[in-house]
């Protein structure tokens, strides 16, 4: 049977904190003298492991720095549903179509501390509206 390294979490405990939490809990438990959870083991592990010694690429693997470049970021398939409604709800209250994208998109990036495109948001809102006429 292969030894998994690391050890085995199937919960993975820690998969959406940030990377300060997650080092901030590897220090207490090495402070405690206890076994770091294998989620924890694994990332900061694996991120050793494929920084080929090069410290900053040690950090962006931890995700305490970002590449060099424009940042492309995935977001939440339902987002259309949160974001797009939003936007629909504004422009129902009688709010200018612009207005309500730009209101709207300051909301995401309060709220998620990412840029969201005015393309986005008019994709997501036209989403919003077919499914609204769908039912």
């Amino acid at each position: 049977m292969p030894k998994l390294p690391y050890g085995f979490d199937p919960l993975h405990r820690h998969i959406d904190d940030d990377p300060w939490t997650n080092l901030k809990t590897i220090n207490e438990f090495l402070e405690d003298g206890e076994p770091i959870p294998p989620d924890l083991a694994q990332w900061l592990g694996l991120a050793i492991r494929f920084s080929e010694n090069d410290p900053d690429k040690l950090m962006r693997r931890l995700g305490l720095k970002r590449g060099r470049g424009r940042q492309s970021h995935k977001h939440a398939e339902d987002a259309w549903l949160k974001w797009g409604g939003r936007v629909h709800d504004h422009e129902a209250r009688g709010v200018l179509p612009e207005t309500a994208i730009q209101a709207v998109a300051q909301d995401y990036l309060n709220e998620t501390n990412i840029e969201v495109s005015r393309a986005d948001l008019q994709k997501w809102r036209e989403t919003y509206r077919a499914a609204l006429h769908a039912e």
